[in-house]
C-alpha cells in the first residue's frame, strides 16, 4: 500500500495550471476530501479509506499496472462523493444489494465531472455499483470497467464487514469470502473475485484495514507530497462541489454555503480586504460547514428545539471543519477562518484573536441563514434579519465594524447572498 501511495497523483498535474492563486499539496487535498466524505457515516468512519486500501490490494493481485493503481486509489477514496445523508450511507452498508444504489453514483458523477482536477474519475464513480454482467454491454473502456468493478467489490466487502460489527475481521473472513464468491460473474469479474480470494487469505489483508494500520502509510504519503501552484478557479470548482455535498444533507440548506461564500467575499471587499484575501474568504465560505457531514440527518431536520446532547453534536461541526481543512497544506488560514465562524466575540480570549476574515464569515453565515427557511422557523425579511443581527452585536456575538459595513451595503449583500 505504501508503495502505491508514494506514486499517487502525478507531479505534472499541477504544472499545467495557468495561474498561481493557490499553493497546495494535492495529496493533502484528496486525503482531506476523503476525510470529509467519511464523516457521513457519523460513527462508522474510514469507509472510503478501507475501500481504497482493499481496491489496491485486489487490483495488484489481479496484475493491474502500477500506474493504474494510482488512479484506482484516488477514485476509491472519492467513490462516495454522491452520498450526503446518513440514512443513505447506512442503507448502503447494511444491505448488500439495494435498488437505489445507483442514485448516489449518478450524483457523484455529476459532481466530479464539474471539477477539472477530478473529472477523470467521474466515469468510474458513475459505474461503481453497476453489476459486471451489465458493464460489458455499456461500451465503456477497459480501465473504467475494471476500476469501477474493483471498487464495487471492495465496497461490498466493507459492507459485509460492517454487518459483522463487533467481530474480529479475521474471524468472519471465510463467511465474507463465500458471499463474494457467490456473486462472481453476475456482480463481479471472476478475475477480480479470485484476486480478492488470493489476497484475503492473508491475515494482513484484514488487519491492515484497521485505522491504526492504515493511518501511518497514508499520512506518510501526504507528507511527501509536493506543494504546487494552482489556479483559483480549479480550487473553487472543488470547493463548490463539496459545498453541494454538504448542503444536500438537508432540504433546508440548499445553496447555503454558496450564499455564505458570495456574501463573505462581497463584505470582504467592502471591508477593504485584498482581492487574494477575498478569494480565499470565498473558499472558506464554501467549505465552512463541511463538518456538518457528521451531523445525523434527524438533527439537522428536527422541527423543534434541539436537546442539550443534540446541540452539542451540532456545535462540533465547526471543529470538524477546522480539522479537515487544516490538513490541506496551503489552506491553514482558510481552515482557521472556517473553524472560527461560530466563535462569538465575547468568547474569544482576545477580541483581536479573531481575524477580520473570521468575523466577516460569521456575519455572512448568520445573514444568509436567516434568509432561508429552517425546520423550526420561516425565512426572515431583510429588515427582520438586520434587527436580529443588531441584537447579536449588542450581545457581543458579532463584530460591530463588520455589521456596520453590512448596514451600508445590506441590499446588495442580500441579493448576493440569496442569488448565489
Amino acid at each position: 500500500l505504501f508503495g502505491t501511495l508514494q506514486r499517487i497523483i502525478s507531479p505534472d498535474v499541477a504544472g499545467v495550471l495557468p495561474k498561481m492563486s493557490f499553493h497546495l499539496n494535492l495529496r493533502s487535498l484528496v486525503y482531506s476530501l476523503s476525510d470529509a466524505l467519511d464523516l457521513v457515516g457519523v460513527d462508522e468512519l474510514h469507509h472510503g479509506k478501507r475501500v481504497a486500501s482493499m481496491s489496491v490490494d485486489i487490483a495488484r493481485t489481479a496484475g493491474f499496472d502500477e500506474d493504474e493503481l494510482d488512479d484506482l486509489f484516488i477514485a476509491a477514496l472519492l467513490h462516495d462523493c454522491g452520498v450526503s445523508k446518513t440514512k443513505t450511507f447506512q442503507t448502503l452498508n447494511k444491505e448488500l444489494e439495494w435498488e437505489g444504489a445507483a442514485d448516489h453514483c449518478e450524483k457523484g458523477y455529476e459532481l466530479l465531472k464539474s471539477c477539472e482536477l477530478l473529472s477523470e474519475y467521474a466515469d468510474v464513480i458513475r459505474y461503481h455499483h453497476t453489476p459486471w454482467e451489465e458493464l460489458g454491454q455499456l461500451g465503456l473502456d477497459r480501465k473504467t470497467v475494471e476500476h469501477a468493478n474493483c471498487i464495487y467489490l471492495a465496497d461490498r466487502v466493507d459492507a459485509l464487514i460492517s454487518q459483522h460489527a463487533g467481530y474480529q475481521m479475521v474471524g468472519v473472513r471465510d463467511e465474507i469470502r463465500d458471499t463474494i464468491i457467490g456473486m462472481s460473474d453476475r456482480h463481479f469479474s471472476s478475475i477480480l473475485v479470485m484476486a480478492f480470494v488470493d489476497a484475503s487469505v492473508h491475515d494482513s489483508f484484514w488487519l491492515d484495514l484497521s485505522w491504526e494500520s492504515m493511518q501511518g502509510p497514508m499520512l506518510e504519503w501526504v507528507r511527501h507530497g509536493d506543494s504546487r501552484p494552482m489556479d483559483y478557479s480549479y480550487i473553487k470548482q472543488i470547493a463548490v462541489m463539496f459545498s453541494a455535498i454538504v448542503d444536500a444533507k438537508s432540504g433546508f440548506t440548499r445553496d447555503h454555503s454558496r450564499g455564505v461564500a458570495s456574501a463573505a467575499a462581497f463584505l470582504g471587499e467592502k471591508c477593504g480586504l485584498s482581492d487574494n484575501s477575498c478569494r480565499r474568504l470565498e473558499i472558506a465560505g464554501l467549505l465552512h460547514d463541511i463538518g456538518k457531514l457528521r451531523v445525523p440527518d434527524h438533527i439537522l431536520d428536527k422541527p423543534m428545539t434541539l436537546t442539550r446532547d443534540e446541540f452539542a453534536i451540532m456545535q462540533r461541526h465547526s471543529f470538524d471543519t477546522f480539522s479537515i481543512i487544516g490538513k490541506i497544506h496551503g489552506m491553514e488560514d482558510i481552515a482557521q477562518w472556517a473553524g472560527d465562524h461560530h466563535t462569538k466575540m465575547r468568547h474569544a480570549d482576545d477580541k483581536h484573536q479573531l481575524s477580520l476574515e473570521a468575523r466577516i464569515l460569521a456575519v455572512a453565515d448568520v445573514f444568509q441563514a436567516l434568509s432561508q427557511d429552517r425546520p423550526h422557523r420561516k425565512a426572515r425579511t431583510l429588515n427582520e434579519t438586520m434587527s436580529l443581527i443588531d441584537e447579536m452585536v449588542n450581545d457581543d456575538q458579532l463584530d460591530q465594524s463588520v455589521v456596520t459595513c453590512l448596514h451600508e451595503n445590506k441590499d446588495a449583500c442580500w441579493d448576493t447572498a440569496r442569488t448565489a
